[in-house]
């Protein structure tokens, strides 16, 4: 899907940084870098019960 966003240009200029040393386009650094900022925070692990004597 295409759409437009306005960026500030300090950001433009850093993805495109990353997308030159990662070899791929601008458009595959901004969708997995989105991906993660939206990706729901992993759950911390139940507590294991304690033991009682």
């Amino acid at each position: 899907m295409k759409t437009t966003l306005d960026l500030p240009a300090d950001l433009v200029r850093e993805m495109k940084l990353r997308a030159t040393q990662m070899g791929c386009k601008v458009e595959e650094v901004a969708a997995e870098l989105l991906k993660r900022a939206l990706a729901p925070a992993t759950p911390l692990p139940p507590e294991l019960p304690t033991k009682t004597t």
